[in-house]
């Protein structure tokens, strides 16, 4: 993925996006901007990572779903996604945030299995 730089837009349609391994499976964080809703992409391969911009885009309307948020809001909101811009996170509040939200993760992931 190439770095470029970022158009000025909303956070509401902002996100930042964390790489890491969880249970031997490639995983994406991704943290809203705005909201700090989280949405996470477990077991990528690569494909997925060939076609990230509609892997998010899938897996942000499969989270928006199952919340019971309505298709056609969910048409909207996705349809502000016309170009994405990759680069480093420099907000240490964002780093942050993203970092809690990857804790949650692995504390999710580990809930019922053996220590």
């Amino acid at each position: 993925m190439e770095e470029l730089d970022q158009k000025e837009r909303p956070a509401l349609f902002s996100w930042h996006a964390n790489f890491f391994r969880l249970n031997r499976r490639k995983t994406v964080v991704l943290v809203n901007d705005a909201t700090d809703y989280t949405v996470i992409l477990y077991g990528m391969k690569k494909n997925d990572f060939n076609n990230f911009q509609e892997r998010v885009k899938a897996g942000i309307r499969r989270a928006f779903e199952r919340e019971g948020i309505k298709a056609s809001l969910i048409k909207k909101y996705l349809s502000q996604f016309e170009d994405f811009y990759y680069q480093k996170t420099q907000d240490r509040s964002h780093i942050a945030r993203i970092n809690n939200s990857c804790k949650f993760a692995k504390r999710f992931a580990n809930i019922g299995s053996t220590p």
